[in-house]
């Protein structure tokens, strides 16, 4: 007896023999075809950018929803307990003042200049350690967001260094407290602390963007960076000075950390910044942009698939 070809859709075009079950199976499929070109289409039809730099001008644009994410995140995390936003500088101040007490005296350094190297020093470590650990993290945190909205994919970066930014407000207020308790002079060249600012928070934005997208496809990367930072601590000139190396202070110029950081505490200090220091901030500033592009540019379309 000859075999009689089906009607059904998937006979008619590829010339094969269906039985229900395999046709069941191909209108699922034609429904989830139709749900990818529906989605694409509404991509389109939102603005959802499809490049590298339309998605971080979107992002850009979107600062109010980022900003209300970041303060979000913030009153998550401390709204419940009693002193609230409080416990950021209240924490930060206790830890410069126990360390400054202790050491000023060990180490024969005057209280109040001591205290004002501490303060600058750890006050922006926390900002870059935190915002590189934290963003390894990110976009596999950020999973649901991406595959159940059309933002753009680099908003949850945003979101991190925002909320960052709005920790680092709140703990510079003990960097003002250490001026008005030791009655510390204050002049127009401190206000090259705050470019220096803009420069760490920038070229963070950046570090933590490529630790995001490396993250988002090796999981092991953000427990590597958390490890990496507490051993980079104690090789920072955060809490004991670079002249007591002696002859091994020619090495601390590879740590850019060492470098960001003296944007800030030296127009605080009174100094005037290294020129070493400017080169190797803008060398690594520059750096840190193009790596963050280039990664994103070539892991975008692929992001989705990683968290």
């Amino acid at each position: 007896m000859g075999r009689t070809v089906s009607s059904n859709p998937c006979s008619r075009r590829y010339g094969i023999i269906c039985n229900d079950e395999v046709m069941s199976l191909f209108k699922v499929l034609l429904e989830d075809l139709s749900h990818v070109s529906s989605l694409k289409s509404a991509r389109r039809a939102t603005g959802v950018p499809t490049t590298t730099i339309g998605d971080l001008d979107a992002s850009l644009k979107s600062w109010k929803l980022w900003n209300l994410l970041a303060w979000n995140d913030l009153n998550r995390q401390y709204g419940r307990s009693l002193l609230g936003l409080l416990w950021v500088p209240l924490f930060t101040a206790l830890f410069i003042g126990a360390f400054t007490l202790i050491f000023s005296i060990l180490n024969g350094e005057p209280p109040n200049t001591f205290a004002l190297y501490v303060a600058s020093g750890y006050i922006i470590w926390i900002f870059m350690s935190e915002s590189l650990v934290e963003g390894a993290g990110m976009f596999s945190q950020s999973r649901a967001m991406l595959l159940n909205s059309l933002i753009p994919r680099s908003l949850p970066v945003f979101r991190l260094i925002q909320r960052n930014v709005l920790r680092l407000c709140l703990n510079l207020t003990v960097l003002v407290g250490v001026f008005v308790v030791f009655f510390m002079p204050v002049n127009a060249s401190m206000l090259l602390a705050l470019v220096g600012l803009v420069v760490i928070v920038v070229t963070t934005f950046f570090a933590a963007f490529s630790c995001a997208i490396l993250g988002a496809r090796f999981e092991d990367l953000r427990l590597v960076i958390s490890i990496g930072m507490r051993l980079l601590f104690f090789l920072t000139p955060i809490m004991w000075k670079s002249e007591r190396m002696g002859a091994y202070q020619k090495f601390l110029i590879f740590n850019p950390f060492g470098h960001y950081i003296e944007l800030v505490r030296a127009p605080l200090e009174g100094r005037a910044i290294p020129d070493v220091t400017l080169m190797v901030v803008a060398g690594c500033s520059i750096l840190a942009g193009l790596v963050a592009v280039a990664l994103f540019s070539s892991a975008r379309p692929k992001l989705v698939h990683w968290v």
